[in-house]
């Protein structure tokens, strides 16, 4: 794990920040206060209230 430039290393944390981009990424922010807002929600919806499918469970909100 860790080596230079292997992105299968990296697999789990490309993934999250793939869903990212497509979850939040897509919308205007006005600056950059508005985006670290949307983020940190976001990433505590991840966490702690999105469907886990893989899982096949559902984390109490």
């Amino acid at each position: 794990m860790s080596r230079k430039a292997t992105c299968l290393d990296n697999a789990a944390v490309e993934s999250f920040f793939h869903i990212m981009k497509g979850e939040v990424m897509d919308e205007h922010f006005e600056n950059e206060e508005d985006l670290i807002q949307a983020m940190t929600e976001w990433i505590n919806f991840y966490n702690k209230r999105r469907i886990k499918t893989k899982l096949a469970i559902q984390q109490a909100a």
